[in-house]
């Protein structure tokens, strides 16, 4: 079972946020990354909450200290990026999106002193207008940082916030609203495997359109704008089985 796999299926049956931080803190470890922020770039209405950029992390205290001290939540340019940006981007390739003035070049240089040398910005855009933010960094300056290891911890980030939210929520019966076909459960499951539409078509017996019907019809039922908050949503609300994962990146 890959980190991926064990972290979908682990966290799903996590009973508070403390034991999901620890969780999702180790998985980040096995990929190089000892060190993460996660936060709320805007209100969050789903769950009540506002606004809060440091809502989970183990950055070091005196780094956070001498952030908030220094007025950088203003000019981050990591924490700009996430305001806008849809995938993950590392930190050390954030100019090509953003023309850095001194104050911001001087942010990421004052963070790799505090030993967050290499850093993975990533944000996640849920529900109107809410967005969530992660810093995930490491101390280990050899480390690569590959196209696979940011969808990696793009999938890692995904389940921790939805995880995360749901624990935050005060229990509701919100499955019982969701009705799924048996095949619209079948296409899921399979989804959740790794497996692309053209695949489950072949193991299904039903063209790759009709997938990508069932597919879409999915994405209205449980209001998931991707395939991985489908996925993973799906699977917090119970609407399909994950007893032996087979996530695979």
């Amino acid at each position: 079972m890959s980190t991926i796999e064990e972290f979908l299926f682990y966290s799903n049956q996590t009973n508070s946020v403390e034991e999901l931080c620890s969780l999702f803190q180790k998985s980040l470890e096995i990929m190089g990354f000892n060190k993460y922020r996660y936060g709320f770039l805007t209100e969050h209405k789903s769950v009540g909450k506002p606004a809060n950029h440091g809502l989970q992390y183990n950055f070091p205290d005196d780094w956070m200290k001498h952030y908030i001290e220094s007025g950088y939540l203003d000019v981050d340019p990591v924490k700009n990026q996430l305001s806008v940006s849809r995938t993950p981007f590392r930190w050390d390739k954030i100019d090509y999106f953003l023309k850095l003035n001194e104050k911001e070049k001087k942010v990421l240089e004052e963070a790799k002193d505090a030993g967050l040398i290499k850093g993975v910005g990533l944000a996640i855009h849920t529900g109107p207008g809410e967005v969530a933010g992660f810093g995930i960094a490491s101390d280990f300056k050899d480390l690569e940082v590959t196209d696979v290891m940011l969808q990696k911890i793009n999938l890692l980030a995904f389940q921790f916030h939805h995880r995360y939210l749901s624990l935050l929520q005060v229990p509701e019966q919100v499955a019982d609203r969701i009705v799924l076909t048996s095949r619209e459960k079948d296409v899921l499951s399979w989804l959740a495997s790794g497996k692309s539409s053209s695949v489950i078509g072949e193991i299904l017996s039903i063209s790759e359109n009709t997938v990508n019907y069932h597919i879409k019809q999915c994405h209205k039922k449980l209001e998931a704008n991707n395939r991985i908050l489908l996925v993973t949503k799906a699977i917090r609300l119970g609407l399909i089985d994950l007893i032996s994962p087979k996530f695979i990146i």
